[in-house]
């Protein structure tokens, strides 16, 4: 019964592609089978049999499409499936699952003795040893030859390494670096799968030894290993460094491989610094809101993010603020520490929108729709209907109708 197939869906492969083609469109996919890094059989809690397929992305294939029996059959000639296990599986009236193949790698890290200072950078294993220091702009990459631009499997643009990379006192084969939305912002994210000829979770634990060989009494750490996954934290001079294993559990997949994730998060005054004097007689209105509320602050991601003016700190007394530059023809939204400033006519419209309390705690967001860009973004944020009693006095403030969103749960 389980493979008697309907025209519910179709499942067809092309080349190296498998395609999964849904009525209703929920279970739509297209599997890279090159890509493709361990499968499983399954039975969910509505009963359904399906193929779990993980290329990077997760892919469920219900066995009951037309084409599915062709389709299996074809990827079990090429890649080997344990048929005896899936058809056991797939046999069972009740939530079951069970991997029938993975890929097989080669180990690609290896733990070394010699140490290089982890808070400074890491190296490029080249005829010179190269360093790159973690506080390296991102464009100083463009015109160098120890790496290269590449989009990865979830269209991220990353700087892929041409060398191994020792980092601390463990060296790694392929190492990423995610490139932000700001070239003269470091980079801010590097990642690696730590992978062993088993595909097992020892490298995991060869990777935690490493840290552990490293780790100094002021350093943070932190460290828990359960049965759905291992993970360990490690962090020094404002660099993270962080590993992960996944095992089979009831609502995920063993990952086969150890996930290397460094993050830096130090902070660079010189990328938010305001060098713009502002007078107090360029002012032609000013806002203070007499509560707590925030700006946004990821100034390595977004160059408009600036530090809020000196004299609006000074006439706001560090309150958060509204104002408008008539030498500029700006308006200028600032949190606490920090600031936007957009040209009047670029602002389409303001929005406020109220996010009552369900399961979160809710939240309330003054927004812009700037012409030309589809999806509003806020520039100050606050507790639910925090902006409520504001409304009227901001925009006589700033001459401008606010427009009240529909309010909707924080689920």
């Amino acid at each position: 019964m389980r493979f008697r197939e309907t025209d519910e869906g179709e499942i067809i492969i092309e080349g190296n592609v498998l395609h999964c083609k849904h009525k209703y469109n929920i279970y739509n996919s297209t599997v890279n089978i090159d890509k493709l890094e361990y499968v499983y059989g399954l039975v969910n809690a509505n009963n359904q049999a399906l193929l779990f397929c993980f290329d990077s992305h997760q892919h469920r294939i219900p066995v009951e499409f037309k084409g599915f029996k062709k389709a299996y059959n074809y990827l079990s000639d090429i890649l080997g499936f344990n048929n005896d296990l899936f058809h056991k599986t797939m046999n069972q009236n009740q939530k079951a699952k069970a991997r029938i193949w993975k890929r097989d790698y080669n180990k690609n890290y290896k733990t070394i003795d010699s140490i290089f200072d982890f808070s400074i950078g890491f190296s490029i294993q080249n005829l010179n040893s190269e360093i790159i220091e973690w506080d390296r702009p991102a464009n100083l990459f463009h015109k160098s030859d120890l790496a290269e631009f590449v989009t990865n499997e979830y269209n991220q643009e990353c700087i892929k390494f041409s060398s191994k990379v020792k980092v601390g006192n463990i060296e790694v084969d392929d190492f990423f670096g995610h490139v932000g939305k700001r070239d003269d912002s470091p980079i801010l994210y590097f990642t690696a799968k730590l992978r062993n000829e088993c595909g097992d979770h020892n490298s995991y634990f060869d990777a935690k030894e490493s840290i552990n060989k490293l780790k100094k009494t002021d350093d943070f750490y932190s460290l828990y290993e359960r049965e759905d996954q291992n993970s360990l934290t490690w962090e020094r001079d404002g660099i993270s460094k962080s590993i992960t294993y996944w095992y089979n559990s009831e609502h995920g997949y063993e990952s086969c491989y150890t996930s290397l994730v460094i993050r830096n998060k130090r902070e660079y005054p010189q990328l938010y610094r305001n060098n713009e004097i502002l007078k107090k007689n360029s002012l032609t209105s000013l806002y203070i809101f007499n509560l707590p509320l925030w700006s946004r602050d990821n100034y390595k991601e977004d160059i408009t993010i600036k530090e809020k003016p000196k004299i609006m700190k000074g006439l706001s007394k560090g309150f958060p603020c509204v104002w408008i530059n008539k030498d500029k023809n700006t308006i200028g939204f600032g949190g606490q520490t920090f600031c936007q400033e957009f040209l009047i006519n670029e602002i389409e419209s303001i929005h406020l929108q109220n996010i009552h309390p369900a399961k979160g705690s809710g939240a309330s967001y003054l927004e812009l729709k700037l012409n030309g860009i589809e999806r509003r973004q806020y520039v100050l944020s606050g507790k639910y209907q925090d902006f409520d009693n504001q409304i009227k006095n901001l925009e006589k403030a700033l001459d401008r109708k606010i427009v009240i969103e529909k309010e909707y749960a924080d689920v």
